[in-house]
């Protein structure tokens, strides 16, 4: 099993846009995103835990945590639509 723990930076300076005018924090959902698609072709990867952690300064900081994965599903209806509306 391989834990992979993506953190990311959600605080305002995430806002600030890249030169073809994307802000920096859906470039690292975008980063999230692929990576994650990328490793689902390698058959080892059906045993992969993910966690989410932002940089929120409360309880909310872990988006998605450990307690989230029990289901075969759980990157395509947890995972990716925490990534995407959350933040």
């Amino acid at each position: 099993m391989t834990v992979v723990l993506f953190a990311l930076d959600t605080s305002a300076s995430m806002n600030q846009q890249t030169s073809a005018g994307i802000p920096l924090l859906d470039c690292a959902k975008s980063a999230v995103e692929h990576f994650i698609k990328l490793r689902s072709l390698d058959p080892t990867s059906q045993q992969d835990v993910y966690l989410l952690v932002t940089s929120q300064q409360d309880q909310h900081a872990v988006q998605v945590d450990w307690f989230n994965q029990p289901s075969p599903d759980f990157i395509s209806k947890t995972f990716l639509p925490t990534l995407k509306v959350n933040f």
